[in-house]
């Protein structure tokens, strides 16, 4: 599954005059906002194969026609981010000597179905690991922040903010 791009939204929405488009059915209002799958398939199945694609292949029809059903957004965010925690755990548990650890995140909330990054940080922290927290000031949380944290982790964890490197991030 993906979600539509601001592109794919903008245009999704106009005529082909550029026109903003009235959109009469339930579905217009949350649209934009979440990700579609064509009923009855996984995201797998649906990302690569053009079966599953309205009017082409040659399957049962028992997909063909039907609205795709939608995931929030916010969902699929969540399990992104569970992934990657799960991710830093296994590179924390099958490597023989602790290394680096760069993360490109500000969060530190838990997730649904584990602690959330903050909890993976310490984890590595206190397996010898060392942590880069990468990211922009505005979006770190408070808990990065904490002066007896910090104190706690001295050179071992370190805040690259985003902001001293925004002038070469934005000439690319």
């Amino acid at each position: 599954a993906r979600e539509l791009t601001d592109r794919q939204i903008y245009f999704r929405d106009r005529d082909r005059n550029g026109r903003p488009t009235v959109r009469h059915d339930a579905k217009a209002s949350t649209a934009s906002h979440h990700v579609g799958l064509a009923a009855g398939s996984s995201p797998q199945q649906t990302a690569g194969s053009s079966h599953h694609r309205r009017g082409s292949g040659s399957g049962s029809g028992s997909e063909t026609g039907t609205a795709p059903q939608y995931a929030p957004a916010r969902m699929i965010e969540q399990g992104v981010d569970e992934i990657l925690h799960l991710k830093m755990l296994e590179s924390i548990v099958d490597s023989e000597t602790p290394s680096t650890i760069v993360l490109a995140t500000g969060d530190a909330a838990q997730a649904e179905y584990s602690p959330g990054f903050m909890a993976m940080v310490e984890r590595a922290l206190k397996k010898g690991w060392k942590v880069e927290l990468v990211s922009w000031s505005k979006n770190i949380s408070g808990m990065y922040r904490k002066p007896e944290w910090l104190a706690t982790w001295g050179s071992m964890f370190r805040v690259v903010f985003l902001d001293d490197y925004a002038e070469e991030l934005l000439e690319m």
